[in-house]
């Protein structure tokens, strides 16, 4: 009797530490996941693309995770079942390390635990401090296990319910991706408002051109040897050039806002699929979307605007406010074929461990390299269609003022300028992406000067910030070796059929372009002294 009722006392027990396990293991895998699923669910990351995930990355990183939990499952049971030294001393091992892999991954979604945000509120001595506390962690959860593992462990089952809201959000998702309502609701873009000029714009035109990542120094200042740029070479002799200009911020995402809305930004953050948290450089904050930009400004004049542009999802923000907008995303969708899904995610999985990603570990196992060639395919795709847009809305007259973000020469490098051809299979350089904007101006200038609108057209050239020499999120493309590093971008004002060139030498922040466009919108007539009087002028004078 007694041995029946032991015998059905152990069957209970194994299974209940069984399901105990099942929990542990099953959170555990899904906090190592928690890179995978905030790149997915959250809305934040969807700022960069059309659409919301496609089904087949939620359901790559549903199995992933069930593979991930049968893992650690098993081996929780294989330990608890053998009762030897070596195999707990194993079995723990391995829960401490994914315990701290799991704990990093967390640490990786909140930005005030950033290494550098860490630097900036402790300093460098308390930035240490922190590291070398980090660096102790594991031994002391090693050596205290048999206090801290089973405490791990309940805070672990505890965490259980956050995996059912993300479930639920991954299959709210993947119904709409299956429905095909991706990109709809808060992922469409804004309909085009109403015209508002009255016919063609009689005025001086303005077609604004920003090239994304466009460095003076190696454009101008230390150009590669053997590197040819004709287009750029004849702007900056028939232009009004600005020796010294310094763009709003060294990244894309504060540069594009701060000269659109013509304001210094120093913070942006995402908000959402379609709008932006700036901080300015006067301690206001604010969102993008209600911001006073140069195309309300314009409107404010009649004068209808078209923009066309890459990396912010402009037509989401403030589309209402253009009379034409196209814009195109940053990052490709996730990839169409399962291969290429798993090895995106398991690339995000491997850089949650500690120092994977400043060694390079993901590249090194070939996963890094094999996203490139179809990350280069979109680039080549996005840049050809970005092209053709530009080109057709440049040439409009109802437009008095275009803006053009162009996504060159920013990596990917997807330009051969030796074969004068798009490489796809293998990476090129920062030189041929170069080549090929400098081929756009040329296309651009041309297409200028084949129009109706040449003689009331004028052309800004330059940049949102220059060129970074070491790319953190693609330390595989090859750079080009410079010396010191130089902040400041190009900037040439072309007047219609000028051919002669006037250097400006004092500094000139191209934050204040906004008004320069709004003065030449206004202006009756235009001369290159003008300009460059209102250029070295921080008042912002009128050209009238």
């Amino acid at each position: 009797m007694h041995r029946g009722s032991d015998l059905t006392g152990n069957v209970l027990s194994a299974r209940k530490s069984a399901l105990w396990d099942l929990g542990v293991a099953l959170s555990l895998a899904n906090l190592c996941w928690l890179p995978v699923w905030a790149a997915l669910l959250n809305a934040n990351n969807w700022y960069y693309v059309r659409c919301s995930p496609h089904w087949r990355a939620l359901a790559i990183a549903g199995m992933g995770l069930a593979a991930s939990t049968l893992a650690v499952w098993l081996l929780r049971i294989a330990v608890r079942l053998s009762g030897g030294r070596a195999a707990t001393t194993i079995g723990n091992t391995a829960f401490v390390v994914l315990v701290l892999v799991a704990g990093n991954a967390l640490r990786l979604q909140l930005p005030w635990l950033a290494l550098d945000s860490i630097r900036a509120a402790l300093g460098a001595g308390g930035a240490a401090g922190v590291l070398l506390l980090c660096a102790a962690l594991p031994v002391v959860l090693y050596r205290r296990r048999a206090i801290l593992l089973p405490l791990a462990e309940k805070g672990l089952v505890c965490l259980l319910p956050f995996i059912g809201l993300v479930a639920f959000q991954a299959a709210s998702l993947a119904h709409r991706s299956i429905s095909g309502t991706a990109c709809a609701l808060e992922l469409s873009d804004a309909a085009p408002g109403r015209h508002v000029a009255k016919g063609a714009h009689a005025g001086y035109r303005v077609l604004w051109v920003v090239f994304d990542d466009l460095d003076y120094g190696l454009v101008y200042g230390h150009r590669p040897e053997g590197l040819a740029l004709p287009a750029f070479d004849e702007l900056r002799r028939s232009s009004v050039f600005a020796e010294e200009a310094y763009p709003p911020a060294s990244n894309t995402t504060c540069s594009l806002p701060a000269l659109i809305v013509g304001r210094g930004v120093t913070h942006a953050q995402r908000s959402g699929p379609a709008d932006l948290q700036l901080l300015f450089d006067d301690g206001q904050a604010g969102l993008w979307s209600q911001q006073e930009t140069v195309f309300d400004r314009a409107r404010a004049l009649g004068i209808d605007s078209a923009l066309v542009g890459w990396y912010h999802p402009y037509c989401r923000i403030f589309g209402s406010r253009l009379a034409r907008c196209q814009w195109f995303q940053y990052l490709a969708n996730p990839p169409g074929t399962w291969p290429m899904g798993a090895r995106a995610q398991l690339d995000l999985l491997i850089n949650s461990v500690p120092g994977a990603f400043r060694m390079g570990l993901a590249r090194k196992l070939g996963l890094t390299d094999s996203r490139l060639v179809p990350r280069r395919a979109w680039h080549v795709a996005l840049y050809q269609q970005l092209h053709k847009e530009v080109l057709a809305s440049l040439c409009r007259p109802e437009f008095g003022f275009v803006f053009a973000h162009y996504s060159v020469p920013h990596p990917p490098y997807v330009y051969d300028g030796v074969r004068r051809r798009f490489s796809i299979e293998t990476a090129g350089t920062y030189e041929g992406n170069l080549d090929l904007a400098d081929q756009t101006l040329s296309d651009i200038e041309h297409a200028i000067d084949r129009s109706a609108l040449a003689d009331r057209t004028v052309l800004i050239v330059t940049s949102d910030h220059w060129h970074r020499h070491a790319v953190a999120t693609e330390p595989e493309e090859p750079e080009v070796e410079v010396g010191r590093p130089n902040e400041r971008v190009p900037f040439s004002v072309r007047l219609p059929r000028q051919n002669t060139g006037l250097a400006v030498s004092s500094t000139f922040r191209t934050t204040r372009t906004a008004s320069l466009v709004l003065s030449i919108l206004r202006a009756r007539t235009l001369t290159p002294q003008q300009i460059a009087a209102w250029m070295g002028d921080s008042t912002d004078p009128s050209l009238r």
